[in-house]
């Protein structure tokens, strides 16, 4: 079983086409049911919605809920979240666990918080992964427990056609390159959003501004997403 949670806007869905061959290469989704997917997003209709869609061998389920908009920036728990999941692997294999924690950590003042393996090295956010940006680069963990993404590809790519760098972190974060950069969450359900504050020991901690910026901004790419969206229409 396999759970995705993501927005459909205006009956358009961003990175389609990625949750498409992800549904096919973890659950061996039919064509018959792709088709039934877009006709079920596709009744959505106008405006904007949360969608969270589970997928088990032979059948499918669609949840359209009310969306609700957090803005494009979030703060960040630096403490982090020790891992305790059980499918890492699995997109949404750990759903319960995920939401559990995040109801912990926003009542802590934070939106999310960085997941830490046994060593205390970063894998991610609770919820997704996560970029830093740092001059002409931009650094990406590649922990042999990050959950595949439907955004990181994409968005990685983008940034390397506008003439970043792409450098690899084998065994995941630490917080100190954090810091010192600009770090962008890649959320298929709230979208990219800049981590404007880094919450430690009770307080928020700013992240300093970056002394050069090579474009695009996050609120560039988050519209880049979209203007490549499938409609579904």
């Amino acid at each position: 079983m396999v759970t995705f949670d993501f927005t459909v806007k205006d009956r358009r869905v961003a990175h389609f086409e990625t949750l498409l061959a992800m549904l096919h290469r973890q659950e061996d989704f039919s064509p018959a049911q792709e088709e039934e997917l877009i006709e079920k997003l596709r009744a959505s209709g106008p405006g904007v919605h949360r969608v969270v869609l589970t997928s088990r061998p032979g059948t499918f389920t669609v949840d359209l809920r009310p969306m609700e908009d957090r803005g494009s920036e979030i703060i960040m728990d630096a403490a982090g979240t020790p891992d305790q999941r059980q499918h890492p692997h699995q997109p949404g294999g750990d759903r319960g666990w995920i939401l559990t924690q995040l109801s912990r950590i926003r009542r802590g003042g934070a939106g999310d918080s960085v997941l830490l393996d046994e060593s205390g090295q970063i894998i991610s956010t609770i919820t997704a992964p996560l970029v830093l940006l740092e001059g002409a680069n931009v650094h990406v963990s590649d922990h042999p427990l990050l959950t595949p993404s439907l955004m990181l590809d994409e968005v990685v790519a983008h940034l390397l056609e506008h003439g970043l760098q792409l450098i690899h972190y084998p065994a995941g974060f630490t917080m100190p390159p954090l810091r010192r950069g600009e770090v962008w969450v890649l959320n298929p359900l709230s979208g990219l959003c800049k981590v404007s504050g880094w919450l430690e020991y009770g307080s928020i901690v700013t992240p300093r501004p970056l002394p050069q910026r090579i474009p695009p901004t996050h609120l560039e790419v988050e519209a880049w997403r979209w203007e490549q969206a499938t409609d579904l229409s």
